[in-house]
């Protein structure tokens, strides 16, 4: 497996929509730190694996590899919105699976409220938007709900806006991503110190972790270029 440097260092190359291209190398900082937390974690880490400042880097790595991804899933979502509002085309061109973000606003004043006239008025008048052909923007509503994502948000991702391809190409991505947010919420909210964490991994698990993210985030960001540049959120 490729590391994450060789992974994330030159995005260019791999995604030409300059939205894209910013927010990846952003995102390619945090999992610099990560690896770099991985490799200071290393250099003292020993057979025993008892190193209480390699436990602590190691736990570090997990947590600047889950900001990584947050960030990498968020500031994505949000450049391919707004390359969608961009491009000006009217509601009634747009693929309808978009509309779950459209009529976010709507479906949540509605709710699973009792059947009146009034909510299936409104419930006509937000189904008629999607033949509406005067241009219009997408909500700024993300198809994610502020966890750290899991498969469930890449499958999510994928079914709302229609990106090319599988979610996650590799099984192995799935246990990753379970694995880091676990992880990382263990630590967030003190269900394991950092030391005990740390040592509860070694720094093989730590780097092939970072390498799986970086994956995961370089996949989401060439199936985001490819939906652009052929223009998927069409119908």
């Amino acid at each position: 497996m490729e590391s994450p440097q060789t992974m994330l260092a030159s995005p260019a190359p791999a995604v030409k929509n300059a939205r894209l291209v910013t927010t990846l190398s952003e995102v390619h900082g945090f999992v610099a730190v990560a690896a770099r937390e991985a490799e200071a974690a290393a250099a003292r880490d020993d057979d025993d694996n008892d190193d209480d400042d390699a436990a602590i880097r190691k736990a570090g790595a997990y947590m600047y590899a889950a900001a990584a991804l947050e960030r990498a899933c968020r500031e994505g979502m949000r450049a391919v919105i707004a390359e969608i509002n961009a491009h000006g085309a009217p509601p009634e061109r747009w693929r309808v699976s978009l509309f779950a973000l459209h009529c976010h606003a709507e479906l949540d004043a509605l709710g699973p409220g009792p059947k009146s006239l009034d909510r299936l008025g409104r419930a006509a008048a937000m189904f008629e938007t999607v033949a509406a052909n005067a241009p219009a923007s997408l909500a700024a509503v993300l198809p994610l709900d502020g966890r750290t994502p899991r498969a469930a948000h890449f499958a999510t991702m994928w079914r709302i806006l229609g990106l090319p391809g599988e979610p996650l190409p590799d099984p192995a991505l799935a246990a990753a991503l379970d694995d880091l947010a676990d992880g990382r919420n263990d630590l967030a909210h003190g269900v394991r110190d950092a030391i005990t964490f740390g040592r509860s991994r070694s720094v093989a698990d730590v780097r092939a972790l970072i390498a799986r993210v970086a994956q995961a985030i370089a996949h989401l960001y060439a199936s985001a270029d490819a939906y652009l540049d052929q223009r998927l959120f069409l119908r």
